[in-house]
């Protein structure tokens, strides 16, 4: 379910009309467990900054039933430009050693099965062997952040089988979200931190701080 914000999407407009932007995801969700330094019950934000401008790579997808950005291999662009929040703590670098290939995912996945028939939504930024350089509460460093919506909250449309930017595929979808999933982190000894997400919203970088400067004026509106 998703709240959009119209007088802030005319800053939005006005600002990707003169300069390409990133989009950033920011997951808010409430801690489901003392763990890593989270605790139980307190919420949380992690925010994704997408690079927006990204050139299509050997490991992306973009089918019928598909759309994802992958970097799985150091020599192919990063999906992600920074990782922050409320959640953790360091400057986000995606890993760049032979030993330690990073695992970025964005992207969108329809599963239409005797069991299942539905719109699943990936975030995931993982190190196979080292770390993101960003730390948790108790200054373990992460080797993963993950959120998985499985509800198709968003609306996701997979008309487009051929390749798009981050910036043109999630222009269309702007504004906070009302979702399900779920959200998890872990360090390097493979040690979890699970939480409930209660919303994501999707904005521009940089008109994103735009959008805050006019934080009083948002009229939400629902849609279903």
């Amino acid at each position: 379910m998703k709240n959009l914000l119209p007088l802030a999407a005319l800053v939005v407009m006005a600002s990707a009309s003169l300069a390409a932007y990133n989009p950033v995801f920011t997951i808010n969700a409430e801690a489901s467990e003392t763990a890593l330094g989270y605790q139980e019950g307190q919420s949380y934000s992690f925010s994704f900054v997408a690079d927006g401008s990204r050139t299509e790579q050997a490991d992306d997808v973009f089918s019928q039933s598909q759309n994802f950005w992958n970097a799985e291999l150091t020599g192919q662009a990063p999906v992600f430009l920074d990782i922050y929040g409320s959640g953790v703590s360091g400057e986000y670098q995606t890993p760049d050693s032979t030993d330690s290939d990073p695992k970025d995912k964005l992207g969108i996945y329809h599963i239409d099965d005797f069991y299942n028939n539905t719109t699943e939504f990936y975030l995931s930024a993982m190190a196979d062997s080292s770390n993101l350089n960003i730390t948790a509460p108790n200054g373990d460093y992460l080797k993963l952040v993950k959120f998985v919506d499985y509800d198709d909250s968003f609306g996701f449309d997979f008309s487009s089988q051929t390749y798009l930017t981050p910036e043109a595929y999630f222009s269309d979808y702007l504004g906070e979200y009302d979702i399900s999933g779920s959200f998890e982190v872990a360090n390097e000894n493979s040690n979890y931190a699970n939480f409930t997400p209660t919303s994501v919203t999707i904005t521009p970088e940089p008109a994103t701080m735009a959008l805050l400067g006019l934080g009083g004026l948002f009229i939400r509106r629902r849609r279903t």
